[in-house]
């Protein structure tokens, strides 16, 4: 089966990952430029998400998808292990801050927790996140679900990375590199497919053959 890589790095087959966090004790502050991003609860005011967009491909033609896998890396983190689940983001960019999902309309709820109108409450999926710096991988069922219906749609794939649960605030911290690191580090999605239906050029081409033969 076909596979692909969507990163902004310059190996990769399509690019096309932005990102930024955003952050309740800075409530304002953009940061898309920045390096690093956090899934932290860390205490009361002092929380943070991480919030990701991934460009859909054009692959010549719908497309099944057997697995995909969303990939962050890991610059550090506090001792210990935390669960950090992947959310759909239902709306918002890299120019969002903590109260507004584009740097202008504010969320329904600040932190992009507006269930149903920001983000859906139901994790993708949930990992046991531990403290080692490497690639932590998100990946099942539903998230392939997900980028199949969006890539099929021609529509980005927009999630949101959040300590779960965000209430916890346990003073313990998990810092991601962001698509502003170098090529090595960048958050990734990998993509394993097939197409299910023919290029459309195959689909035009089919009528005329039949004519030929008669």
């Amino acid at each position: 089966m076909p596979t692909i890589v969507i990163s902004e790095n310059s190996v990769r087959d399509y690019t096309g990952v932005t990102d930024t966090q955003i952050k309740e004790s800075a409530p304002t502050t953009n940061y898309s430029a920045a390096t690093t991003m956090e899934a932290t609860s860390y205490g009361s005011g002092d929380r943070t998400n991480a919030l990701i967009a991934v460009a859909a491909p054009g692959l010549g033609g719908a497309i099944s998808v057997s697995s995909a896998t969303f990939e962050a890396y890991q610059q550090s983190a506090e001792a210990g292990t935390r669960n950090i689940s992947l959310f759909k983001l239902l709306r918002g960019d890299a120019s969002a801050t903590w109260n507004t999902y584009d740097g202008t309309n504010n969320w329904t709820t600040a932190g992009g927790l507006g269930n149903g109108t920001d983000y859906d409450s139901t994790a993708i999926v949930t990992l046991a996140v531990a403290a080692t710096a490497e690639y932590k991988s998100w990946s099942n069922a539903g998230l392939a679900a997900y980028v199949q219906t969006q890539i099929n749609a021609g529509n980005p794939m927009k999630f949101i990375l959040q300590r779960d649960p965000i209430a916890a605030q346990d003073t313990t911290y998990n810092v991601f590199f962001t698509s502003n690191e170098a090529d090595t580090f960048r958050p990734k999605l990998t993509v394993v497919y097939t197409l299910s239906s023919p290029p459309q050029f195959f689909q035009y081409a089919w009528p005329h053959q039949l004519h030929a033969r008669r």
